[in-house]
């Protein structure tokens, strides 16, 4: 049973819910193994269509490292945590079905990193974004900086890395690092109803887009592989479905993500 990372379903999502108050959801190799376990439940379950990603409590979404473990002088131990951390942002980059951060507060050093690599980030207006990396003498390991700048540009990155210093919710919608600012306490709810909405959507389309998204990302999606994909998709199941059930005035039944 999991102790800090809960699961809940709600119809063909998923909430996870970091759930460390105490120390502001920070993350240590606990935490790990839970994202990695809920990771792995979440790519078996071909209904699953969305995940949501929140912290516990009202103040805070996730503050990165544990500071416990940084300051515990288990150099290896700490290694071994900063690489699968780096692994989970990875996997949850590339799992072929949205992942939706509801930032319930405050975000700090790498919990940046790991909300970076989500889909969508809907914050609260209370929430605070603070790159604290430089300010305890460190650089990025998750996966961030490169991330960071793909968002926001490498200026605009800059001046978040160097200074270390918080800007509030509505600059980070301002620059693009958040998608949306919704009243405090209603960033999960919010978070759902995006995931709802998925949800009546083609799932096998959606994981065909995140993957092209991704690569359109990082400036490797070539029209040829986007031709390639509209072409198969054309002739796909469920497109087929979509167009029957628009003669027949119905809902469409789509198939599995595959």
């Amino acid at each position: 049973m999991s102790e800090f990372v809960r699961n809940e379903r709600v119809g063909q999502t998923v909430v996870w819910t970091i759930d460390r108050p105490a120390s502001r959801n920070a993350i240590d190799d606990q935490v790990v193994a839970e994202l990695e376990a809920a990771l792995d439940a979440a790519e078996r379950d071909a209904s699953l269509r969305a995940v949501v990603l929140t912290g516990g409590g009202e103040s805070t979404f996730l503050s990165g490292a544990d500071l416990k473990l940084l300051s515990s002088g288990r150099t290896e131990l700490r290694a071994q945590v900063d690489a699968r951390v780096l692994a989970v942002t990875q996997r949850i980059e590339a799992l072929p079905l949205p992942v939706i951060a509801a930032l319930n507060g405050s975000v700090l050093g790498g919990g940046n990193e790991v909300a970076l690599a989500c889909d969508l980030r809907i914050a609260e207006a209370h929430a605070s974004v603070t790159f604290k990396h430089a300010a305890l003498s460190v650089t990025p390991g998750w996966g961030g900086l490169a991330r960071l700048c793909r968002v926001v540009g490498p200026g605009t990155a800059a001046k978040l890395f160097y200074t270390a210093l918080p800007i509030d919710a509505e600059e980070a919608r301002r620059i693009g690092l958040f998608e949306e600012v919704v009243p405090k306490g209603q960033s999960r709810a919010r978070a759902l109803e995006i995931a709802a909405a998925v949800e009546q959507t083609s799932p096998s389309a959606v994981a065909d887009l995140k993957r092209m998204l991704r690569l359109g990302f990082r400036g490797e999606l070539t029209q040829d592989e986007e031709t390639r994909v509209f072409l198969a998709r054309t002739v796909s199941a469920d497109h087929l479905e979509a167009l029957a059930a628009f003669r027949e005035k119905r809902k469409p039944s789509y198939g599995s993500r595959g």
